[in-house]
């Protein structure tokens, strides 16, 4: 199988899995096998963090609601359309680029989505505060890309999994079902839990 939305590729993780100097056996009879634990690494982050650091890879519609003259859009890397309601489903009103700012301002530089939008100072249009789903975006929604410090903790984590296949007790007890590991918190190295938990979504 091919990995989907993994947050590293089975290049980077047999790289990260050899020592210096030497090349990962070129036998890919395990490939298959690693491109799940990878898959399922990724998927474990997105539950403990309650987000994705993937982006979609073409537009999708969100429905919002405003409040106080700003827009909670979660994480949005980039907006197609912008177009708001007056509580009838129609959404008359498209707003232009200039109509509103993406938040934060610096967001790009810093390799982080935006997570709101609120009003330009220039703008003529109305926010439709408290109209549920009064807000339409058609837009790119995720993260910019994978940031470093997933990428690493995925690797550790899926290696990890890979090492319990071959009876390495690396951390704690784990389960096994017919469809492979299943990861449990005590599976984890100690390290990850501190380089995720600052990317943990605050509900």
């Amino acid at each position: 199988m091919a990995i989907t939305n993994g947050y590293c590729t089975l290049a980077e993780f047999k790289a990260c899995n050899v020592s210096s100097g030497n090349t990962y056996p070129t036998d890919t009879a395990d490939d298959a096998v690693l491109e799940d634990i990878i898959e399922a690494a990724s998927r474990f982050w997105d539950g403990e963090t309650c987000r994705y650091f993937y982006k979609n890879s073409v537009d999708e519609i969100r429905y919002f609601k405003a409040m106080d003259n700003e827009i909670k859009v979660g994480d949005l890397v980039s907006i197609t359309t912008l177009e708001t309601d007056d509580g009838l489903r129609t959404y008359p009103y498209s707003w232009a680029a200039t109509d509103y700012d993406l938040q934060p301002d610096n967001a790009v530089l810093n390799g982080r989505p935006y997570n709101k939008i609120i009003m330009s100072p220039i703008t003529t249009q109305s926010m439709p505060n408290g109209i549920i789903k009064g807000v339409k975006i058609t837009g790119v929604f995720g993260w910019p890309s994978v940031p470093d410090i997933i990428k690493s903790a995925t690797l550790m984590l899926s290696k990890a999994i890979a090492d319990r296949r071959y009876g390495e007790n690396t951390t704690s007890d784990t389960v096994i079902t017919s469809g492979g590991v299943v990861i449990s918190p005590q599976d984890v190295p100690g390290i990850c839990w501190k380089m995720v938990s600052p990317f943990r979504k605050r509900l």
